[in-house]
């Protein structure tokens, strides 16, 4: 009888996709879906702080998010530093529950337009590649593809500038698993200096007030702050680093300390977002929906800033809280041959080439212009068959 062994799955929007990472390593094992798209690796910290039991108990962990560090290390008010502070820690408390970790580091079409540059795609990946060799993850670079392959290939391999080919990923998910199953981790956790993490919930403030919010992918207790609230005492002290949130639609949050006040636009996408500057948590520390709706002080690069809105009362998830700063990342431990096994479960990139060249040589695909000029043919014809229809009707030599 096969063994079943569970995943616990982190990333973007590469492992949110209904057929991708995730659909491959449920072919072969249980997992466990945590990601979120377009959120920065901060969401896996926060994800890997609430579900610290989980994770533990997960025979392996598979993680993906350079592709949305780089999306936003170049916009004001983050940076390649503020992000390289997340990764470092987001690893380092993973190291801490669950030393099982598969690294996925995923291609970008850096020839897109606005995007990035590769030389900051570059730098986030190895980070990311960094943290590998001090924690003895494995890891799996796929970056070449978006480097290496000609121009034409890399647009059809990667139709979204950060979404790799879905079959690919699917098959890339069933050989991460197959390699987990067959590669029982012996590494054992470590206990590494650094500030110690929390979760402030929505349930925790008000549980009576709050409501379920889900849809196919997402079910979360929400909060709608339609009053002010205190965050619990036990948080005095510590300091917020990033906040969950899903309201109905655009909205902004308002936390006032004893020394300053902070404002910060939400869409109505679920997101969780880090503040550029950690705010320090006092005992008269409040937080509330900002329904005069002020220019925000802590701008967020997917949530833009609506001067004519009007805020709906803001829908509150949950705060990650630490009780200090970070310290520096340890040394590398570890060399490249100990942990990159791209080479053993990468699959092989030339059949999705010749599927995409075959697709483009073999079939005629219509593009939305050829297909509303035919509609607009059919609908001059069947107007003009029903007015020959008419016509022939009305002529007295038809009649019986």
């Amino acid at each position: 009888m096969n063994k079943i062994i569970n995943c616990t799955l982190l990333g973007g929007s590469n492992s949110v996709l209904k057929f991708g990472l995730g659909s491959g390593l449920e072919s072969v094992c249980h997992v466990k879906r945590l990601a979120l798209g377009a959120t920065t690796c901060i969401q896996n910290l926060y994800e890997a702080v609430r579900n610290r039991d989980l994770i533990k108990n997960s025979d392996f962990v598979v993680t993906e998010s350079n592709v949305n560090d780089s999306h936003f290390a170049c916009m004001q008010p983050l940076s390649i530093h503020v992000l390289e502070s997340e990764i470092n820690e987001y690893y380092r408390i993973l190291s801490e529950l669950n030393r099982n970790v598969y690294v996925v580091i995923l291609p970008a079409n850096f020839r897109a337009r606005h995007i990035e540059s590769q030389s900051v795609m570059d730098a986030i990946n190895n980070i990311h590649y960094s943290n590998c060799l001090t924690y003895g993850f494995k890891v799996i670079d796929l970056s070449w593809i978006a480097r290496e392959l000609p121009e034409a290939d890399i647009y059809n391999l990667i139709p979204h500038p950060r979404h790799l080919n879905e079959g690919y990923l699917h098959f890339l998910g069933q050989n991460i698993a197959k390699h987990a199953l067959l590669h029982p981790c012996t590494l054992k956790p470590t206990q590494n200096s650094g500030p110690n993490y929390s979760f402030i919930s929505s349930t925790e403030l008000d549980k009576d007030c709050c409501i379920e919010k889900k849809n196919s992918a997402f079910n979360e207790q929400i909060l709608p702050l339609n009053r002010s609230y205190t965050l619990p005492e036990w948080a005095t002290g510590k300091e917020i680093v990033a906040l969950s949130a899903w309201c109905d639609s655009y909205s902004q949050f308002r936390i006032t300390t004893e020394s300053v006040t902070t404002t910060k636009c939400f869409s109505k996408l679920y997101s969780v977002w880090e503040f550029a500057t950690p705010i320090k948590i006092s005992a008269t520390t409040t937080i509330e929906t900002a329904l005069d709706n002020p220019p925000p002080t802590d701008i967020s690069r997917m949530s833009k800033y609506n001067a004519a809105a009007n805020c709906v009362p803001f829908g509150f998830s949950g705060l990650l809280v630490r009780d200090g700063a970070p310290n520096q990342r340890p040394h590398e431990e570890h060399v490249k041959s100990q942990i990159d096994i791209s080479s053993e479960v990468t699959p092989d990139i030339r059949p999705y080439i010749k599927a995409c060249h075959s697709l483009i040589e073999n079939r005629y695909l219509y593009t939305q212009t050829d297909i509303d000029k035919l509609k607009n043919e059919i609908e001059k014809l069947e107007l003009k068959l029903a007015a020959t229809q008419q016509n022939h009707t009305q002529d007295p030599l038809c009649l019986p």
